[in-house]
């Protein structure tokens, strides 16, 4: 019975929360009386073409980070960006998701992607034959934990269930417990949203220190100079490689570790009622650190990204977490009140991390890698 409570509260916080790539030509135009456009000069641009998993609110970042075009060695790339949902990917919608479409797919924080559409075996074959056929796959957070291999030793009826809705589109597994990682989620206060700056800080969620996977074979992070990167972080997986034996799947590059385990360094509690009023009764635990924190690999011919944490969100660092009587996950409003939290601290740019995103996007629609957007 707990299993299924757990179950039910996540949809209800989801519910919150390489193949080539298009080139056309570009054609500077002038307009005849009868509307037709006149080729005056000849250049290309690759066009990019996104399919934005339906995440609801949780996908308003990312109609400001695909607004975006670059240059690379005389070539101009930009993308285009079309909201999918689940009754498109299984051919039943009014958007045609294919290859013929799209270039890939992104899956922001959508626990709904793998616990009710991915438990559908059409949804999952139709995600599975456009990756395969050269597809590409970005996941993040909840979409991240879509297309895994799932939690290694499940433990109760939510584990059983994650497993079956997952994708298995890169060879890891995944933390990811709902009474642990979840809780940098569940436990938030979301009225922080409408509160103002407190003491020149800013409450949001927490931020988690990672460190940078330095190889040749990190093409998101490649260009990096530095050896660390701060980002959002809301209750995604920490993942370690898995054993699965599917030849469509290839090696897992990571990208990047978690460098801080967040029950020691921004430690979050259960609480509870006693006669003289609310106190701590247990501590949430955590296993991320080490994990990894960002991935890259290949399945069929397609090319895959996840991020457990969130590169789409503003970032806040140098803060401490506060933990009050408040509104969170359920009980958004209304004079029901249980113990939440906000991290306070310094606010950083609102695009700060976009840049991940485009590069993992670029990268994973078959933009070559000295061609992926600048770090910036």
């Amino acid at each position: 019975m707990k299993g299924w409570l757990s179950l039910v509260l996540v949809v209800a916080a989801a519910a919150l929360l390489g193949a080539p790539v298009a080139t056309v030509p570009l054609l500077p135009t002038d307009v005849d009386d009868h509307g037709a456009e006149q080729s005056v000069d000849q250049m290309t641009e690759t066009v990019v073409r996104v399919a934005l998993y339906d995440c609801g609110w949780n996908n308003r970042h990312f109609y400001q980070i695909f607004n975006y075009s670059w240059t690379s060695h005389n070539h101009t790339y930009r993308f285009q960006m079309t909201v999918v949902n689940a009754d498109d990917v299984r051919g039943q919608g009014n958007v045609a998701f294919s290859r013929d479409t799209f270039d890939l797919l992104l899956i922001g924080a959508s626990a709904s992607s793998y616990l009710v559409d991915g438990v559908d075996a059409a949804w999952r074959n139709a995600v599975h034959s456009f990756v395969e056929n050269g597809g590409g796959y970005v996941g993040i957070c909840g979409g991240a934990n879509a297309a895994t291999q799932g939690f290694e030793h499940p433990r109760n009826l939510f584990h059983l269930r994650v497993n079956q809705g997952v994708l298995g589109l890169t060879n890891v597994y995944i933390n990811d417990y709902f009474m642990g990682e979840w809780q940098y989620l569940i436990k938030f206060g979301f009225d922080a949203f409408s509160r103002d700056y407190d003491n020149q800080t800013y409450p949001y969620y927490i931020s988690v220190n990672t460190s940078v996977a330095h190889s040749e074979s990190n093409p998101i992070f490649s260009v990096y100079q530095g050896r660390y990167r701060d980002i959002t972080y809301a209750g995604g997986p920490g993942m370690y490689p898995a054993d699965s034996a599917d030849q469509r799947l290839g090696p897992v590059v990571p990208l990047l570790l978690y460098n801080e385990e967040l029950m020691h360094t921004k430690p979050l509690h259960y609480w509870r009622p006693t006669v003289s009023g609310w106190e701590i009764w247990k501590n949430v635990t955590t296993n991320l650190s080490g994990t990894y924190a960002g991935t890259a690999s290949i399945f069929g011919q397609g090319r895959v990204v996840l991020y457990g944490p969130h590169p789409e969100h503003r970032v806040v660092v140098n803060g401490s977490v506060e933990e009050y009587l408040g509104h969170g996950i359920p009980n958004f409003a209304g004079p029901v009140k249980r113990y939440v939290f906000n991290y306070f601290g310094q606010r950083l740019p609102e695009d700060y991390n976009w840049w991940i995103v485009r590069r993992s996007a670029a990268w994973a629609g078959g933009v070559p890698e000295a061609d992926l957007p600048p770090v910036d």
